[in-house]
């Protein structure tokens, strides 16, 4: 019993890490500047300018808005997907069901991108669920897969 609600307890940690970082506006999470900082920006803006990736009926692109600003959204999609990824395999772990585990993450995927719609300068995306709820997809696969390794070595 300890053990199912120390599993609960993680799930419930993990969301509130999500909802915090949705709280957030944008300009608090801005990661351009460092990247501009850290990174030959310029260089990638002179070779890269052919990078270009639709989302969200809008065009990100080198050419456009600056190498700083792709690696942003490269990096924040990645930690969509890192993220939601995280909080299946938690609610795999606290569930044992692989169904019920991504159906919970991708319904608080969800409920995150309508928080962020309440959020100032913080836009809601249905891509962005639909990362989410790969990350979650690949989580629970992993779990699954872990699970069948298992019980095969027994």
């Amino acid at each position: 019993m300890a053990k199912k609600i120390g599993s609960w307890l993680l799930v419930a940690l993990w969301a509130s890490v999500i909802f915090y970082a949705s709280s957030q506006p944008y300009e608090k999470q801005d990661m351009k500047p460092v990247w501009e900082e850290n990174l030959p920006t310029e260089w990638i803006d002179e070779n890269a300018a052919f990078i270009e990736v639709p989302y969200a009926g809008e065009w990100v692109s080198v050419a456009e808005d600056g190498a700083a600003a792709v690696i942003e959204f490269f990096v924040r999609k990645a930690a969509h997907l890192g993220t939601y990824f995280i909080l299946a395999v938690l609610l795999y772990n606290a569930t044992r069901n692989p169904a019920v585990s991504w159906v919970l993450a991708v319904l608080y995927a969800m409920s995150d991108e309508y928080h962020q719609s309440l959020t100032p300068n913080r836009s809601p995306h249905w891509e962005d669920v639909v990362i989410d709820a790969v990350g979650a997809l690949l989580g629970v696969l992993l779990c699954t897969m872990i699970i069948k390794r298992r019980k095969k070595r027994r």
